[in-house]
């Protein structure tokens, strides 16, 4: 089986005239008409193939990240804590109020928030009025969109401060965190603390 494919692979070769057959083994030696003298455990292609997977993983699959400031406490330390995000609940839509996410900033896209979604498309949130004078306004989250919120929410610019977040800006899902070692464990939904009206 891999001799036929290596014969395909590198029978175009002999398509070539023999001056350029020669320019091309002479620069890359692994490359030749004949389909024996063809390495099989060649180190480049293998790290070529490593990064494809890794890739693939990162792309797609999960990636380690830091979680840090004041707005996600207690979940996350002020410090900063070490989280596995996954991407694949993004991609497939099964993501729900009280999931905690990684999202590109609204407002500054060069940066990330970690916040927990309290709302979906369709929720109408009451959302506390600015300033001492009490009352809330209610606004509708748009289908496609999300609102998201620090756990304290006495100090984390969020939803309130920059509005829903298109589903677009999600880039994965927090599951674990891995650092500190005496607080690693699976990060919770805690669909409780959602606050649509309706």
């Amino acid at each position: 089986m891999g001799r036929d494919r290596a014969e395909r692979t590198f029978g175009a070769l002999s398509l070539l005239d023999p001056n350029s057959r020669s320019l091309l083994a002479r620069d890359l030696p692994f490359l030749s008409t004949s389909a024996d003298s063809i390495p099989l455990n060649i180190p480049l292609l293998q790290a070529l193939r490593l990064g494809c997977v890794v890739n693939i993983v990162h792309t797609y699959g999960m990636e380690v990240t830091m979680c840090l400031g004041p707005s996600m406490l207690p979940t996350f330390n002020r410090s900063g804590d070490v989280v596995l995000l996954e991407r694949v609940s993004v991609l497939t839509g099964d993501v729900a109020r009280g999931d905690v996410v990684i999202a590109r900033s609204p407002s500054n896209p060069r940066h990330t928030v970690c916040k927990r979604i309290l709302g979906i498309g369709g929720d109408v949130i009451a959302v506390p009025n600015a300033g001492n004078f009490g009352g809330t306004t209610r606004v509708e989250v748009p289908l496609g969109h999300l609102w998201l919120q620090g756990d304290n929410a006495g100090n984390s610019t969020d939803s309130r401060d920059y509005g829903p977040v298109p589903y677009a800006l999600l880039r994965g899902k927090v599951f674990v965190k891995v650092w500190p070692p005496s607080e690693a464990g699976w990060v919770k939904n805690e669909a409780w603390r959602h606050i649509p009206v309706r």
